[in-house]
């Protein structure tokens, strides 16, 4: 190591001296400071303006997603309504009925004459087609969403896979026993209501094949309901978070109500879903 002497030192700061104490060079370390102070400054705007573009973008995701699952739930809603209430609740009557006049039967109460007339619905559905592709990308790759968002999704699409699978089911039950007809009407009762032919044979598919779609039409509401809702709660969260963090107004993720009476009476028991309330 070279030390310079004690005079050395002395001298170097006389000469020096007036140099570092000019304006020159104050300027120069000053301009070096603020150029630091400039691109500190410049990173953390650019930071900042990243993190609320993310943010809109999050925000403007989950509000897509949102529209989505209320247009699947409503969707859901309107084929219960307009179709599958009234038809399970019309079947499970007659059928009722049927089993209390088998009954009477069997016990003679009814004379031998009785005749039991009643309308056998035959109407075939279409399967439902709603964006859950579109949904479920969203949910997955395109957000930052909650663990149960992407549960009740993936149990969305579940539900809607089989509803479709059993209405196809249902159209290719009614074709398959018009075109083994004619038949009698006790052969119609067999096949609609699960009774037992003639060689101890019973076909409980077509009932089977109602409550399915009736179960499953249940599933899609509740799970595209519930879906809607915690997208509602998940938006406000950041919504609040961007108003916070970044100081101005955001993209609003909407709310979901069901107003119209007739979907109101369509929505499935809250109780057979109890267990999915619990997940977070």
């Amino acid at each position: 190591m070279i030390q310079l002497a004690p005079d050395t030192l002395t001298q170097l700061s006389i000469v020096l001296g007036p140099y570092l104490n000019s304006n020159f060079v104050t300027s120069l370390v000053g301009a070096g400071a603020g150029a630091c102070a400039g691109a500190y400054a410049a990173q953390k705007i650019a930071a900042r303006t990243l993190e609320r573009s993310e943010l809109l973008n999050e925000i403007r995701t989950t509000a897509t997603s949102f529209n989505l699952a209320v247009l699947i739930c409503n969707t859901t809603l309107g084929l219960k309504a307009q179709h599958i209430q009234q038809l399970k609740s019309t079947y499970d009557r007659q059928k009722s009925e049927v089993q209390e006049i088998l009954r009477k039967r069997a016990a003679g109460e009814l004379p031998p004459d009785f005749q039991w007339e009643f309308a056998a619905n035959l109407q075939t559905l279409s399967p439902v087609a709603t964006p859950i592709e579109q949904l479920q990308n969203l949910v997955f790759e395109k957000s930052t969403n909650s663990r149960r968002a992407i549960i009740l999704v993936s149990m969305l699409t579940q539900a809607e896979r089989f509803l479709n699978t059993s209405l196809n089911e249902r159209t290719r039950l009614i074709e398959e026993y018009r075109a083994s007809g004619p038949h009698s009407q006790a052969q119609l009762f067999q096949f609609y209501f699960a009774l037992r032919d003639e060689r101890g044979t019973i076909d409980d598919r077509f009932g089977t094949n109602l409550t399915a779609i009736y179960r499953f039409t249940d599933d899609c509401i509740y799970f595209s309901k519930a879906l809607a809702e915690t997208l509602s709660t998940n938006g406000r969260r950041l919504e609040e978070r961007f108003k916070r963090e970044c100081r101005g107004s955001a993209p609003s993720v909407g709310i979901l109500k069901i107003e119209s009476e007739e979907h109101l009476k369509a929505l499935p028991d809250a109780k057979e879903y109890s267990t999915w309330d619990a997940v977070k």
